[in-house]
């Protein structure tokens, strides 16, 4: 696996999945720049919120040019992950915690795209196989 190294914290850039009630929340402890997307979890709008976020993918990493993407799960993850094939743009996946014996609809997804696939538990790696595992704590 390559290492990478931030050389400061300006060379970071967030990406914020949030509910539209909280939206507004306060970044101001992120250090670097922070997007903001919106999740639409329920039925025709899951949709076009996938749609919208593939167009802000390509549009953040565009912008960005990331040497690296790395995420912990949710829908909206897997727009960027297409957009960074595209790219060429290495990922790193980190399986939830809470994702012990249990599946995730967006890991399943995600598990073909990253790059590096992590999982926090030995007994993920059942439904994972390929992926590594580091133990139940994993520091970044």
């Amino acid at each position: 696996m390559k290492n990478f190294y931030l050389n400061s914290p300006d060379n970071v850039s967030w990406i914020l999945v949030t509910e539209s009630r909280v939206g507004n929340m306060k970044v101001d402890w992120f250090q670097g720049k922070v997007y903001k997307i919106i999740s639409h979890k329920k039925g025709l709008l899951n949709y076009f919120g996938l749609l919208l976020n593939s167009f802000f993918a390509l549009k953040i990493l565009l912008q960005e040019r990331p040497d690296i993407i790395c995420s912990s799960g949710s829908h909206t993850a897997i727009p960027f992950y297409l957009a960074a094939k595209l790219f060429n743009i290495h990922t790193v996946f980190i399986l939830s915690y809470a994702r012990r014996t249990s599946r995730s609809k967006s890991a399943d997804m995600i598990y073909y795209l990253a790059n590096t696939f992590i999982v926090q538990w030995e007994e993920a790696l059942k439904n994972y196989p390929k992926a590594l595992y580091f133990g139940s704590s994993l520091y970044l």
